[in-house]
């Protein structure tokens, strides 16, 4: 239970103090998803596992694959971690049993923005570049970054 205790106050001190810049990625969602846009600490919590909710609304993450530049940008300037404490916090997430429903994978950007499109309730990200000249084409919208 000590261990577990101090786990938490690593991973509480990883976000304490975000490093959040602009990013060359956007967050985005299906035109239908009913929020147009999510605090820093939401995102996180659903990006790291924490919940698949906001408020009553159930969440469908998708995420993209370890080795895309996008999953990179999103990871250290959107959500403010290094990969590796984007990592420590997942697998902190995973031990105490949190994630019962671990984002989706796209492994292409084509495939995140079917993805996002295809579901009510998707939540991923693109390139800034891609949603400027794709947006109109899919489903999708910016969904606004807000601090807290």
């Amino acid at each position: 239970m000590r261990y577990l205790a101090s786990v938490a106050m690593v991973v509480a001190s990883l976000s304490a103090f975000p490093r959040v810049g602009h990013a060359d990625v956007v967050v985005v969602g299906s035109t239908q998803l009913p929020i147009s846009q999510i605090s820093v600490t939401n995102l996180r919590d659903l990006y790291t596992g924490r919940t698949r909710q906001l408020g009553a609304l159930p969440v469908t993450v998708i995420d993209r694959n370890d080795d895309s530049p996008d999953r990179g940008q999103f990871i250290s300037k959107t959500l403010g971690f290094s990969p590796e404490e984007f990592h420590t916090v997942q697998r902190v997430v995973e031990y105490i049993g949190k994630p019962d429903n671990p984002p989706k994978v796209a492994r292409t950007r084509l495939q995140m923005l079917e993805m996002v499109a295809n579901s009510s309730n998707a939540l991923g990200y693109v390139s800034k570049k891609e949603f400027a000249e794709l947006s109109r084409q899919w489903r999708i919208k910016e969904i606004r970054i807000t601090p807290e």
